[in-house]
């Protein structure tokens, strides 16, 4: 499905950059990750699932159902042998390869990230083991990863976590594995136990790195609700410790919030962001997963939560510090 330009938005959004409407894609397509393909010259975005079809996109605005689905029969059979659900996957290209990371979970306590891997973004991918399990490390959720390499050192590192809090641990440089003598460290969020509101857990993480600065972006607050809303810390050490602006430690639940709403907004819990492009003309833009509608309504008539992908632009401010302006939950320029 392609989608056209609201006309309304054109109004609304005036600029000699071309205005565009959200949800980019307005069907279900929670936790969103995406990665650019220099092959194919255009974006594909996967998102939570056991095998759902790519979208694809040139400009990140339109995006396209394919037929092309990540996992073979033999990848998917051995990831359903570790959990019955699979959520929040992740692309990565490292080591010459383009890896999926994935959330294989049964139970909060029965969780893992498994990783895939593929010679072409399109797949097909094959199943390359188990990352970590929360079953061995007692971390409770072992979800929502992300995996990176720091360019400076060379090292790799995985980013993961929820209501058991967000940790970092290193992985060799392939990304297929955990380093030998690796060790966890909590760098962001509380546990649940500990905030059963879970207005300061935090989940999704996401680390991008600008000017010097590693920043995480993570979501905090109830994922089903308005409550869920993207949050950043920063650090000069992707192992952290990731501060607010004014030096409070994300690591005992503080952040700086970036995009938020309120129930009875037409947009509301914004969250679980995907990757931040860069654009030619060095403006940034970020995809990310929302709920759309009457937040009241959708509580009483719907069985499940509908999650379209937004994308907004990022902007950053003289002190290096990104926000996103909430009229653009709506519309866009790109």
């Amino acid at each position: 499905m392609i989608l056209a330009l609201c006309v309304a938005a054109v109004s609304s959004c005036v600029s000699n950059r071309m205005p565009f409407a959200n949800p980019v894609w307005p069907e279900d397509r929670p936790d969103p990750t995406a990665i650019y393909s220099e092959e194919d010259h255009c974006y594909f975005c996967c998102a939570t699932g056991w095998n759902p079809a790519f979208l694809k996109s040139r400009d990140l605005v339109h995006w396209e159902e394919t037929d092309i689905h990540p996992f073979s029969e033999k990848t998917l059979a051995a990831l359903k042998k570790y959990g019955s659900s699979c959520w929040a996957p992740q692309f990565a290209a490292i080591g010459g390869k383009y890896l999926l990371y994935l959330s294989i979970r049964s139970s909060c306590s029965d969780s893992r990230i498994a990783v895939v891997s593929s010679d072409r973004v399109t797949g097909p991918y094959e199943f390359k083991g188990i990352i970590t399990d929360g079953l061995v490390t007692g971390i409770d959720d072992t979800i929502d990863p992300y995996a990176f390499t720091d360019p400076e050192t060379g090292k790799t590192w995985l980013v993961f976590g929820s209501v058991g809090g967000i940790h970092i641990v290193e992985l060799t440089p392939d990304g297929l594995a955990l380093k030998e003598g690796a060790v966890y460290k909590h760098i962001a969020g509380r546990k649940m136990s500990e905030d059963g509101e879970r207005l300061t857990v935090f989940e999704g993480s996401y680390v991008h790195k600008r000017d010097g600065w590693w920043y995480l972006f993570a979501s905090s607050g109830r994922y089903n609700d308005y409550s869920y809303a993207i949050v950043v810390g920063r650090s000069r050490n992707p192992e952290g410790p990731y501060l607010t602006r004014d030096g409070k430690d994300m690591a005992d639940g503080f952040a700086e919030v970036i995009l938020s709403s309120s129930p009875y907004d037409e947009f509301y819990g914004p969250g679980h962001n995907g990757e931040i492009f860069t654009r030619p003309d060095g403006s940034t833009y970020m995809i990310y997963h929302v709920h759309h509608g009457d937040y009241r309504a959708d509580r009483l008539s719907r069985g499940y939560i509908h999650r379209p992908m937004n994308l907004q632009q990022v902007y950053w401010d003289e002190g290096g510090w990104p926000y996103l302006k909430k009229e653009e939950m709506a519309c866009g320029k790109i």
